[in-house]
This record gives C-alpha cells, sequence and structure tokens, in this order.
C-alpha cells in the first residue's frame, strides 16, 4: 500500500528527496493477511491486560517500560546513553564520567510522563503535542530550536548531512496541512479498527 510520495526539493547539487504522506485516511484493504495481523495483535495486547493482573507494581512495570523507550528513541537521535544511565541518573547516582545526553532521555521521561497526565484532562491534540515538545527540548540538545513549536526548517534523520539521511520527512511548507489532517483524522467517526489507527505505517 502506497502511503505517501517523494517530493524533490531545491535543485543541483542541493537536490534532496523528501517523503509527504498521503492524506490520512489511507486508503486500507482488509484482506485475509491484514486480518489475521490484526486478530494477533489483539490476541496479544489480551495477554499483556493479563500480565498486568499478576504484577505486582503496574506502575513500576509501566515507569520501566517508559524509561527504555525514551532510551531507544533518543538512541535515534543520536544520543549514546544507556538505560543504566539514565536509572542511575534517576538514582542521583553519580559519576565522575556519565555520557551528556542523559539529560535528553530524562526529558524525553518527563515529556511522555506529562502527555499521559493531561490526557486525563486534555484531548489529544495539535496543542498538547507542542506541550509535550517543549518538554521535550528544554535546557538540552535542540533547546535553540524553537522548543513548544512546529518546525520552520527541513530536518532529516540519520546520516551526517542531509544527502545521506536515512530519511528526510515532509518540508516545513507541508506541515501545517499535514498536521491538521492528522488532528482530524484522530477524532473523525470512520469505521476504521483502532490498532490501524494507530499504527506507525512505512
Amino acid at each position: 500500500m502506497k502511503t505517501g510520495q517523494y517530493i524533490k526539493q531545491l535543485k543541483g547539487g542541493l537536490e534532496y528527496r523528501a517523503f509527504v504522506p498521503n492524506t490520512l485516511p489511507f486508503n486500507i484493504h482488509l484482506n485475509n493477511e491484514l486480518q489475521t495481523l490484526l486478530t494477533r495483535a489483539h490476541s496479544a495486547l489480551g495477554r499483556l491486560d493479563g500480565v498486568s493482573e499478576v504484577v505486582p507494581d503496574v506502575d513500576f512495570f509501566v515507569r520501566m517500560y517508559v524509561n527504555k523507550e525514551a532510551t531507544l528513541s533518543s538512541q535515534v537521535e543520536g544520543t549514546q546513553a544507556t538505560l543504566a544511565d539514565v536509572l542511575r541518573a534517576e538514582a542521583k547516582i553519580r559519576e565522575s564520567k556519565g555520557p551528556s545526553d542523559v539529560k535528553e532521555i530524562l526529558n524525553y521521561i518527563s515529556a511522555m510522563n506529562h502527555g499521559l497526565k493531561r490526557l486525563d484532562e486534555f484531548p489529544l491534540s495539535l496543542r498538547l503535542i507542542k506541550e509535550i515538545h517543549a518538554i521535550l527540548l528544554k535546557d538540552a540538545r535542540g533547546m535553540e530550536k524553537m522548543p513548544g513549536e512546529f518546525r520552520t526548517s527541513q530536518n532529516w534523520i540519520g546520516g551526517t548531512t542531509i544527502n545521506n539521511a536515512a530519511f528526510i520527512p515532509a518540508p516545513p511548507q507541508e506541515l501545517s496541512r499535514l498536521l491538521d489532517n492528522f488532528e482530524k483524522f484522530l477524532y473523525d467517526k470512520l469505521p476504521i479498527p483502532f490498532l490501524l489507527k494507530i499504527i506507525k505505517w512505512e
């Protein structure tokens, strides 16, 4: 299934291709293979829900999961700190030569926890995403890049320059349209299975 297209940006030696996703919702064909995957996913969620009934401290389990997710996601951005480094920092165990980018992961954890708490009183929205982003970049790498605001310049993931990047997301001039479409998609009434609605499409 095609979920978007690569659009050429700039020209000559500066040319690159940025990925622009299609308008949501994507045209999903619920065939036998996809239905089987959905059934397996629902079964796995059921098992996870069952485990939550026997885990002595569910909050601790969730906290450790958030810490691990924060570490892995931050490493995509180039941080070198490990989960052990994060746990030591949270326990205030000082080391003579700890990684300098633990702060970024701690911010990620704070941002995640803030977002989860806010969902009790505030809907998932572009406004909430901005709040989370402001916490994510507070006093860390990228704090000069408009914390709490959507970007106005091109970024990329992986690679040392945009020319050898692993992935280049949508150019800034497309963001307003795409984000508006995303927010509306969150609350539309189309009969789309929930797991398909939240999935990360490649």
